[in-house]
């Protein structure tokens, strides 16, 4: 699924609503933070194959996240 201009609030809706979401792409979404983020990956990040967060605004602390509850292969 391919967002632009997406938000925090959407993210945890997309994390509640579509738990077997496989792709997730968010590139240049500046409101996404890492509260969003972690709001992904411990709900739908088992089941992710491809994320990208490129322009979000996130920390180290969401790619240890990604290691850690994930089976992301594909993470910009």
């Amino acid at each position: 699924m391919l967002l632009t201009m997406c938000h925090a609030l959407m993210c945890r809706a997309l994390a509640f609503h579509c738990k077997r979401l496989k792709a997730l792409l968010l590139p240049g979404c500046v409101k996404v933070n890492d509260e969003a983020a972690e709001a992904v990956l411990s709900r739908i990040g088992k089941h992710l194959i491809v994320l990208d967060l490129t322009g979000c605004k996130i920390t180290s602390k969401i790619a240890q996240l990604l290691f850690q509850h994930s089976q992301v292969s594909h993470c910009n």
